[in-house]
């Protein structure tokens, strides 16, 4: 989540209007969840990996760690439907013997399969074009831009800022129980575990009021206000991204 963050703030796509972003990354994925194009999903896939790489100079350590996540749950996901047990498989079928049980894998299964892994895949890939290019602010101006209740944006605002928060309170209860050698065995990892879950609880709860307390202090009202930033419109911007959707739908078609 850190890494994220951090992306999010020194990509060379910061300055770009959030706006365009969430227009390519809509259009993104609305192919990936509509179309079933093999090509297509390739194609996504490798679009979003270079503009994150080239045009928006994340390194490429990050993006390999980022893109092992959905690959693992993915696949994670995909198993059982690629997967059957049986005892009685058919000649259509690949079929791994255990005894009194074997493994098939239908080819209907297969293709259905990789296209769901695929498809996953292409969304979060979608995703990380927006997460990794526009830090929060940016997507707070979006979300009350597109005139969503005051008070889901500010739950947005807070639930982010409270993560790193409690991961930071977290990591250094976790490092005090270490150094007390609290996780020498599974009982007393277990016991520090729950020990560490309560302290995250009630300091949380008390970090909260604090928080509500500072607000009231600075003049809250009920709506917290940030400063929109200097947002510009590009027309090359808006010219590439119909350029990509064009050449993307003509790659479905024939593909």
């Amino acid at each position: 989540m850190f890494i994220i963050d951090k992306l999010s703030y020194q990509n060379r796509l910061r300055q770009a209007h959030p706006a365009e972003k969430l227009l390519f990354t809509l259009g993104l994925l609305s192919m990936a969840l509509l179309c079933n194009s093999f090509a297509l999903f390739a194609a996504i896939l490798i679009l979003t990996f270079l503009i994150l790489w080239q045009r928006a100079g994340v390194p490429v350590k990050y993006l390999i760690l980022l893109y092992s996540l959905p690959c693992l749950f993915g696949f994670i996901s995909v198993l059982p439907i690629v997967v059957g047990i049986t005892t009685t498989p058919t000649e259509y079928d690949t079929f791994l013997n255990f005894g009194t049980f074997g493994l098939i894998f239908p080819e209907e299964n297969l293709a259905r399969g990789l296209q769901l892994y695929l498809r996953i895949l292409t969304s979060a890939s979608s995703f990380y074009l927006l997460i990794l290019t526009t830090p929060v602010p940016d997507l707070e101006y979006l979300l009350r831009k597109l005139r969503l209740p005051s008070i889901i944006t500010e739950l947005f605002l807070l639930i982010y800022r409270f993560i790193f928060i409690l991961m930071n309170m977290a990591g250094q209860i976790l490092i005090s129980q270490r150094s007390r050698l609290g996780y020498r065995s599974f009982s007393s990892s277990w016991n520090s575990f729950k020990q560490l879950i309560a302290s995250l609880l009630a300091r949380s709860y008390i970090y909260s009021q604090n928080s509500y307390q500072a607000l009231l202090s600075r003049g809250y009202n009920g709506r917290i206000h940030l400063l929109d930033g200097d947002y510009k419109y590009s027309l090359s911007n808006f010219a590439w991204i119909v350029f990509c959707f064009i050449s993307l739908i003509i790659l479905n078609y024939y593909g």
